[in-house]
């Protein structure tokens, strides 16, 4: 049985808050929260079947962020929501011990192939480009330009690079943070985001990007001719 979201369900700190136990969840997980745990169909969902011994392997087992982009981009997926909502770790200061165990957990869990990270992958899609090969990217707007710069034939690849930028937005001490944009168009040495829900965030990081940025929202991949969904 297929959740879809609501936009009803959405909070004025851009999270989606659940019909059922009212907890929040970011936009990639509020279905799959109501899937597993509200057994909306009827049916019992096994949110343990990735566990050792269950004779079911995770997809990303024995894979690392230098190995395979999915692994990387779920990583930065996952701190860009933290840094942006903060969680149960807002305002709070660990120490390099407290830090270096949570870390440490965190790497046995994806090398044991225990760390679930389904609830951010939802919407990645793997795309085999004739220009810039096998990328994965983040849902159907980023698929429809990738196809609109293969048709094109513009020199392009996923970009890599990150870039620091300071923020009050920011939780963490410091307030600074790293931005990577989604793509780089090599001929024109240009980066492109293709951007969705904006946040004060987002705009403290556009404004200090030391290069050459488009911003693409809805509105913009329309007029390219995209057949996008806003």
């Amino acid at each position: 049985m297929t959740i879809k979201r609501s936009e009803a369900w959405k909070t004025d700190d851009g999270l989606y808050r659940c019909p059922f136990c009212e907890k929040k969840f970011s936009k990639m997980g509020i279905c799959s929260h109501i899937w597993r745990m509200h057994n909306i169909d009827g049916q019992k969902h096994d949110t343990t079947k990735f566990l050792p011994g269950s004779g079911n392997e995770a997809w990303n087992k024995g894979l690392t962020k230098e190995t395979d982009n999915r692994v990387q981009l779920s990583g930065e997926s996952i701190s860009q929501y933290f840094q942006q909502h903060g969680g149960v770790w807002k305002n709070k200061t660990l120490s390099q011990e407290h830090k270096k165990k949570l870390s440490d957990a965190a790497q046995k869990g994806v090398k044991e192939g225990r760390w679930h990270t389904g609830n951010s992958w939802l919407g990645v899609i793997e795309y085999n480009s004739p220009i810039a090969g096998t990328v994965y990217l983040m849902g159907k707007w980023e698929l429809a330009y990738a196809k609109y710069l293969d048709r094109n034939r513009i020199n392009w690849k996923l970009n890599q690079k990150r870039f620091k930028y300071k923020s009050n937005h920011l939780p963490n001490k410091s307030k600074i943070g790293y931005y990577k944009p989604d793509f780089f168009l090599v001929d024109e040495n240009r980066y492109v985001e293709v951007k969705g829900y904006e946040t004060n965030l987002d705009h403290d990081k556009w404004s200090q990007f030391p290069h050459s940025l488009t911003v693409l929202r809805g509105k913009d991949l329309l007029e390219l001719g995209l057949n996008i969904v806003l």
